[in-house]
């Protein structure tokens, strides 16, 4: 109903009104109360529900709150304040892009030593017998 409506009604109509809403009100409350106090249940646990061991409390522990993860010590996340600024943190990426190799020159032994192992094993050597064989014949030079 609206303000305007609610004008065209004389007295008795809107004492009616008012009771009728006022016992939609109290039925309206008893039913909040009602789900109020059915929310204030046990909760569940692995004993009285079907929720798995593993996310109950054990007996004998007490009931302690879960830690964040923190991340490695000297390892941030956070923005860098001045952005020009290269971090550690972009040294540790390009590793991971170029299969860990922190120099261009540890890089290129391992290439050197893939393709001599490739070639030994292309011609039925083993790998320690091509590597063996491409020392001896100064193909790797040793520092």
């Amino acid at each position: 109903m609206d303000t305007g409506s609610l004008g065209t009604l004389d007295e008795p109509e809107l004492i009616a009104l008012i009771v009728a809403l006022s016992a939609q009100n109290a039925a309206l409350a008893a039913r909040v109360a009602a789900l109020e106090a059915k929310l204030n249940i046990t909760p569940k646990t692995p004993d009285n529900s079907s929720l798995p061991p593993s996310t109950g409390q054990k007996a004998n522990r007490p009931e302690t709150a879960k830690t964040s993860r923190k991340g490695r010590p000297g390892v941030s996340c956070n923005l860098e304040p001045n952005p020009d600024h290269v971090r550690e943190v972009y040294a540790k990426i390009f590793r991971k892009v170029t299969n860990g190799f922190r120099s261009d020159w540890g890089a290129e032994v391992y290439a050197d030593i893939c393709s001599i192992v490739a070639t030994g094993r292309l011609s039925g050597r083993t790998a320690l017998a091509a590597i063996t064989e491409a020392l001896a014949a100064g193909a790797l030079a040793v520092a």
